[in-house]
């Protein structure tokens, strides 16, 4: 079990918008436009979000209807920023913005280590599992420094082949169940 909750659903509402500019739009089939990551859609306001939320199928930006952040947004903003945000500060752009694509990655791998807790671990993976979960929460909580330096891709690359090792629980179950 996650030793403390996290939430994995998005809240914009506790957000700065920070999918709208963390990513890079590639113009095709889910954008009508080319955006650089780290550059504001156009579509953003200065005050407040998205000006076409309301049309964005209709206006070809389902991409952004496509995305979630897992809760990586408000957490970014409400517990690693304390609740500022890059329209009082612009400076803060590019740090949020990169604190979003970490903490998107972290919740990915939290999310697939909750996963992992309905199995049946040898004391061994349970040993792996309880590291990997230390290491994806530290104790010490995020500074804006901290989040943007955190190794998330090492982490990634641990809890993928982590979760790769534990086929033969899903192996098993299924030959159980076959039987």
């Amino acid at each position: 079990m996650l030793p403390e909750p996290v939430s994995f659903e998005s809240d914009c509402s506790n957000c700065a918008s920070l999918c709208c500019f963390a990513y890079a739009f590639t113009k095709g089939v889910e954008f009508p436009i080319e955006k650089d990551a780290d550059e504001l859609c156009p579509h953003i306001g200065k005050v407040s979000g998205c000006q076409i939320h309301a049309n964005r199928a209709a206006r070809g930006f389902t991409g952004c209807i496509k995305y979630e952040c897992l809760g990586a947004g408000q957490r970014v903003v409400q517990e690693v920023f304390k609740g500022a945000s890059w329209r009082d500060d612009p400076a803060l752009l590019k740090p949020m913005s990169e604190g979003l694509r970490v903490m998107k990655v972290l919740h990915e791998m939290l999310q697939l280590l909750e996963t992992v807790e309905i199995l049946p671990l040898t004391p061994e993976e349970t040993r792996l599992y309880q590291d990997l979960l230390a290491r994806a929460m530290p104790e010490t909580p995020f500074t804006p420094e901290s989040l943007i330096a955190f190794p998330v891709y090492q982490l990634r690359r641990d809890v993928t082949q982590f979760i790769r090792g534990l086929a033969h629980h899903v192996s098993s179950q299924r030959r159980a169940d076959q039987n």
